[in-house]
């Protein structure tokens, strides 16, 4: 009778380094699931970043056109005040900043063609990022669960045997 409880005490010992062991797994899978929490706060914290350069390279366009426009209003004044010095100048003139201003107006409208591209582009990788971020912590996550039920299985497997032999049913 002494034997069966030495055995059983045994097989007690055995079942709490195992429990020790889950938990310890446990604890482990905490630390990684914390660690991808934070990346994807910081990934987060990264386009929020980007939502503010867009805002601000948008205000600075804008007031580079208002200056344009600030520019161009100067320019004709100033023909007026001319116009006695000659016509076909001032008219020459009025055609250079005209000319300038489309050319400016141009460039300023391909620059923020490639900027809109730029973003979408910045925007698409960083969905696919986020999607592969999602992908990996589905995988780990499957992982953890199998890994879960196995270990379950075993610790019930575990404890029938223990039972059955503490029974002498085997």
């Amino acid at each position: 009778m002494e034997a069966r409880i030495a055995r059983l005490e045994s097989d007690v010992a055995h079942l709490r380094s195992d429990v020790g062991d889950i938990k310890e797994d446990v604890r482990r899978l905490r630390d990684k699931f914390d660690a991808v929490i934070a990346a994807l706060a910081a990934l987060k914290d990264g386009i929020a970043g980007t939502k503010t350069e867009i805002e601000r390279v948008k205000g600075d366009l804008a007031a580079g056109i208002t200056g344009v426009k600030g520019e161009v209003a100067a320019g004709i004044a100033g023909t007026k005040g001319d116009l006695a010095a000659g016509v076909a100048g001032v008219k020459r003139e009025i055609a250079d900043l005209r000319r300038d201003v489309a050319t400016a107006l141009a460039g300023a409208k391909g620059e923020l063609a490639d900027l809109k591209r730029d973003v979408a582009t910045a925007i698409a990788s960083m969905k696919g990022e986020i999607a592969d971020l999602k992908r990996d912590v589905a995988t780990v996550i499957a992982n953890a669960k199998v890994w879960a039920v196995v270990l379950y299985l075993t610790l019930a497997a575990g404890t029938f045997g223990t039972m059955a032999r503490g029974f002498g049913w085997i």
